[in-house]
């Protein structure tokens, strides 16, 4: 908070400034001077209270609004394609391996089946990127559960 000219003086004189509510304009007075006291603005209890409802209202809509965003979700999918992208390739060397030694034909196939899809997500087919929008639909609902929640 900084405090407006004439302070000083004001302190010399024993005036006090009372915060005053932006709202409904309780306290802006000074009792002892009657200078306007505008220029330090806080919020009263009963204003305050019906602000931080609203202003918790509209951030819960706005949030809501985000996460039903198309770009959201492709940004999420494309981050769950790079995950799985890392993942993939840390346990490949593990599946082929485990291709030769127990499964056989079975883990083979199913690395053979990794490898066209380590591209970039905006490279993939719809019908592979779809696999990564699952995943990321599933982050948002639990994002949307949570905020709903938010008291």
């Amino acid at each position: 908070m900084t405090e407006p000219e004439g302070t000083t003086e004001r302190e010399e004189r024993g005036c006090e400034l009372i915060p005053m509510c932006p709202a409904c304009g309780h306290n802006k007075i000074c009792p002892m001077c009657g200078t306007d006291s505008k220029i330090i603005t806080f919020w009263c209890g009963e204003c305050m209270d019906e602000n931080t409802e609203k202003a918790k209202s509209d951030l819960k809509a706005k949030m809501m609004a985000m996460l039903g965003n198309n770009e959201l979700l492709e940004i999420l999918s494309e981050l769950e394609h790079e995950q799985w992208i890392k993942w993939s390739q840390s346990v490949s060397e593990q599946v082929l391996k485990h291709s030769v030694e127990e499964t056989g034909q079975q883990m083979f196939m199913k690395h053979q089946k990794w490898l066209p899809n380590w591209i970039p997500y905006e490279e993939l087919d719809e019908p592979i990127k779809e696999f990564d929008r699952i995943w990321a639909r599933k982050v948002i609902e639990k994002l949307k559960k949570r905020i709903e929640e938010l008291k």
